[in-house]
């Protein structure tokens, strides 16, 4: 009868560890999930920012602006010269 009671004791108590340690570990996850929740709300917010900023980069009145005020000196491209490409006799056998 001791020995009975000694082994459902036992039982009881493993049991009763292993759901401690279960019971944390869910709650650890939970902490983690909530920490990835944070990281991934402030990273689309960046997103979001960088995205803005890059529209305004590409506006043409901006590019504009950032020539005149740097004084970049653009050179007209020359006209380009139109030459016409023929095919090549080892083209032709192909």
């Amino acid at each position: 009868m001791l020995r009975r009671l000694t082994l459902v004791v036992a039982l009881v108590g493993a049991m009763a560890i292993f759901l401690v340690y279960e019971r944390s570990r869910v709650t650890r996850a939970g902490y983690k999930i909530s920490e990835l929740s944070r990281d991934e709300s402030k990273l689309v917010e960046e997103i979001r920012i960088h995205q803005v900023q890059v529209t305004r980069l590409r506006q043409p009145e901006f590019i504009k602006h950032q020539v005149e005020t740097l004084r970049i000196d653009l050179m007209r491209a020359p006209e380009a010269e139109i030459v016409p490409v023929t095919a090549s006799p080892s083209d032709a056998a192909e």
